[in-house]
């Protein structure tokens, strides 16, 4: 990932960074905040794919204490999510 981000022919466009938040098969979780400021550091927007994760973990888009770590965008199934703890929080956000 990283010779792409510095690549030249690259230069001056926008890129867009999307990554599994964790792997349904393995139960492995990425290094969100880690891919994000490795992202934002070359300016390219991190996206992330919770469909799998979504019912299981904390979804911190903008953890307190790491700059540029942010998340820019989340992908869910929502039917997935439908009973999980977080459910509350995502419902009141898809109002909008």
């Amino acid at each position: 990932m990283f010779c792409f981000l510095q690549d030249e022919a690259y230069k001056g466009r926008k890129r867009v960074g999307s990554f599994s938040a964790a792997s349904n098969v393995t139960g492995r979780k990425s290094d969100i905040q880690a891919i994000a400021l490795l992202l934002h550091q070359h300016d390219a927007y991190a996206c992330f794919d919770y469909a799998a994760a979504g019912p299981y973990v904390e979804i911190d888009m903008n953890p307190s204490g790491r700059p540029g770590a942010h998340i820019d965008a989340i992908f869910l199934s929502m039917h997935k999510v439908r009973q999980s703890k977080h459910t509350r929080y995502l419902e009141r956000f898809a109002h909008f």
